[in-house]
């Protein structure tokens, strides 16, 4: 099942969601475990040399179960909790987290910028899971007070996470005022596995509870057959009409030991009758007493669930649904209770529960056997009781006459007294039938009024309750109008300024496109008389160049024709130059070969 779906299914599913969630943490936390182990995952930790090394899989595993915990939440919470929280909440608990690894690979102060920003993150997150309690309550709860299982698994989250950053802060991993590698190591473990599993095994534990109420149909208190009308439960009967019958046909099978005789159409018009009113009474008072009856069903229901705190939600989403007695609470099913937004998870653990208390009374078992009614049954016994005592008056006869005008006093007394008990028993009959009449019919309406009484009053709570319901939306109703009429007015004020603005960019705009078409003007005139004026000059330039160019190309003529000149005159020095160098060197030849001679001749006479 998706998660998004999941998140507006009723509770039992959502349950079972959570647990596939916890799952995937088990799992991920197991893997990253069993990674730490080996050292792949060690990195040393920047301006820490006590030897103490960050194992790289912890973080990651954190990472990784942290948001999916923060999901279980948002999914636990239902429809109640807006859609965008299970995206937001993972993401505050992946940037808490972020914040931590970041300030663990950085010094000085940039490590207490990085911690600071996780704090932050980390008030934010605790605050919208604080106020995901009073969204799932709708107000009646909050992180201060409250029973139900989601607060306490909030605060457990809460309590278990809340330990990490100031470990943090103690570790070499952040501020290192603790360097012992094993005390570090094993307060790591012991956070992470008391806030896994803490949270995981409460979660399971909501779980299996509300599990059990699929097997609640097996289970009736004790008390539900003491709530049945005219029936014996420990040895007591209720003081209900039929308890009454009971014991009225108890003193009348004893004063009718004797045998008598009674009108049978007296007595059979006085027992319709009576059978009509009590029949009549009954269907009343069963119509009175199924919203009751519900009510009771709903909250044993709930005490089964362990969740009786959810009750007075639970009743009141029903009888706002119509669902107001046991006839249309069976009438229900799951495609229904979708319809009407109820939880069919618990409505269906409600009619199990009805079912089997319909069975253990013998009023349900496939529509096949149904429990006789007591009452019907006191009258039927009385009916055999009349028949069998008008059969044996019929077989006792009129007495003999004495026989011979013998006059026996004895039998005498007998058929006079016989006389007298015949007379006056069926007016006896009578007059008790009318008091038991009387009284029942007191009974009746002394039961009517108070049934009556109690469905007022109850008519009176409902009326009083769709009041103030209909007074809360009338108030509602106006407090949207005012909102709409404010707003509307904000919409209008914003659409008169939106329309000012309007104005004022068309006046500007028409202002802008009057200046750049005259700025175009100016700018084509501009451009046409800087290119005249630049065009004169440059050809005043050309002029002036080729003027120079022609003049310098003049001086460089006659230059190089005294270039070539001059070096013609040195051409001809140089040759005879080159003639005198050769005679002075000849002669100055021929002066060493004299001088070598001379010295060669006077060098032998020396000696």
């Amino acid at each position: 099942m998706k998660v998004a779906v999941a998140q507006k299914a009723p509770l039992e599913q959502r349950h079972a969601v959570c647990a596939t969630l916890s799952t995937a943490v088990c799992l991920f936390s197991g893997f990253f475990n069993i990674l730490q182990l080996t050292g792949i995952d060690d990195f040393e930790i920047p301006g820490y040399t006590g030897g103490f090394v960050l194992q790289l899989a912890r973080p990651v595993e954190w990472v990784l179960t942290c948001p999916i915990l923060q999901l279980k939440l948002v999914v636990l919470a239902g429809a109640r909790v807006p859609s965008y929280r299970r995206f937001m909440m993972p993401l505050l608990s992946a940037a808490v987290l972020l914040c931590g690894v970041a300030a663990t690979f950085t010094e000085g102060g940039l490590r207490f910028i990085w911690f600071g920003f996780g704090m932050i993150f980390v008030f934010v997150m605790f605050y919208h899971n604080a106020l995901q309690i009073k969204e799932n309550s709708e107000g009646e709860e909050s992180l201060l007070h409250g029973e139900s299982d989601y607060r306490r698994l909030t605060l457990v989250l809460i309590a278990t996470w809340f330990p990490f950053p100031i470990w943090f802060m103690l570790s070499p991993e952040g501020f290192n005022l603790v360097d012992e590698e094993l005390t570090i190591e094993l307060g790591w473990v012991v956070l992470n596995m008391l806030a896994k599993f803490s949270l995981i095994i409460l979660g399971q534990r909501m779980y299996l509870g509300l599990d059990a109420a699929s097997c609640v149909g097996e289970l009736v208190p004790e008390d539900a057959l003491n709530k049945i009308p005219g029936t014996q439960y420990g040895g007591q009967t209720n003081g209900t009409a039929t308890g009454i019958m009971q014991r009225k046909a108890i003193i009348e099978a004893g004063g009718n030991a004797r045998g008598r005789l009674s009108p049978e159409d007296t007595r059979g018009s006085i027992e319709a009758a009576l059978e009509r009113v009590f029949y009549d009474f009954f269907v009343l008072l069963h119509k009175l007493e199924s919203e009751e009856k519900m009510v009771e069903l709903v909250a044993d229901t709930m005490v089964t669930l362990q969740l009786p705190n959810h009750t007075d939600r639970l009743i009141k989403l029903l009888v706002e649904s119509g669902v107001t007695n046991t006839a249309v609470l069976e009438r229900l099913n799951q495609d229904r209770c979708m319809e009407l937004c109820l939880p069919w998870a618990l409505v269906d653990a409600v009619q199990r529960r009805w079912k089997t208390e319909k069975m253990n009374m013998g009023q349900d078992q496939g529509g096949l056997v149904e429990k006789e009614d007591p009452f019907m049954k006191v009258l039927e016994a009385n009916k055999e009781r009349i028949s069998s005592m008008n059969s044996k008056s019929q077989v006792a006869g009129v007495m003999t006459p004495p026989v011979g005008g013998v006059v026996d006093l004895s039998s005498l007394d007998d058929q006079i007294a016989h006389a007298v008990v015949r007379a006056v028993m069926p007016l006896h009959e009578t007059v008790m039938l009318l008091g038991w009449m009387v009284f029942a019919r007191k009974l009746v309406e002394d039961n009517v009024s108070h049934s009556l009484e109690s469905t007022q009053e109850s008519v009176a709570q409902r009326m009083d309750f769709g009041q103030v319901t209909l007074m809360q939306t009338v108030n509602a109703c106006q407090v949207l109008l005012h909102k709409l009429d404010s707003a509307q007015e904000v919409v209008l004020q914003k659409l008169d300024s939106n329309k000012k603005d309007l104005e004022l960019m068309r006046t500007s705009y028409e202002s802008l496109q009057g200046s750049i078409v005259g700025a175009q003007d100016n700018t084509k005139a501009a451009l046409v008389e800087t290119v005249s004026t630049s065009s004169s000059a440059l050809l005043q330039k050309l002029d002036a160049t080729q003027q120079d160019l022609l003049r310098q190309s003049t001086e460089s003529q006659s230059i190089l024709q005294n270039v070539a000149s001059t070096q013609r005159t040195m051409v001809t020095k140089m040759e005879t130059g080159n003639d005198t160098t050769v005679r002075r060197l000849m002669e100055i030849e021929t002066s060493l070969e004299k001088k070598m001679s001379e010295l060669g001749e006077t060098a032998p006479l020396s000696y």
